[in-house]
C-alpha cells in the first residue's frame, strides 16, 4: 500500500477552501490537513468532511495566518505530526476593512 500524501489546505472551514477539501477527502490517496483560524468552525468542517467520506483521512490544525506565533506553531506542528508536505492549497485570507490597503 502505498503512503498518503499529505495535503493541507488553509482557509478550509468555509466557502471555497471547504469546498476544495471536501473534493480532495473524496479522493484516493491523500492526508487532508485542514488548517483553520476559528477551531470551532474547523471541528464542524472536519466532523461534515468525515461524516461524508469516511475512508478519508482528514486532520485539523489550528493556522491565524495573521498571526506569527500562530504561523510559528503550525509550522512546528506540521513537522512533527506529519514531517513532510506534498501540496499546499493556499486559500487563507486577510479581510482589509475599509476601501484601502493602506496599513
Amino acid at each position: 500500500m502505498q503512503a498518503l500524501k499529505n495535503i493541507i489546505v488553509t482557509g478550509s472551514n468555509k466557502g471555497i477552501g471547504l469546498g476544495i477539501a471536501g473534493h480532495l477527502a473524496g479522493q484516493q490517496g491523500w492526508n487532508l490537513i485542514l488548517a483553520c483560524r476559528n477551531a470551532e468552525l474547523g471541528k464542524k468542517a472536519q466532523q461534515e468532511l468525515k461524516e461524508k467520506h469516511p475512508q478519508a483521512s482528514v486532520n485539523l490544525e489550528q493556522l491565524d495566518v495573521s498571526d506569527s506565533k500562530s504561523i510559528d506553531q503550525f509550522i512546528e506542528t506540521v513537522r512533527q505530526k506529519y514531517k513532510e508536505i506534498h501540496v499546499l492549497v493556499n486559500n487563507a485570507g486577510v479581510a482589509v476593512k475599509g476601501d484601502s490597503f493602506d496599513l
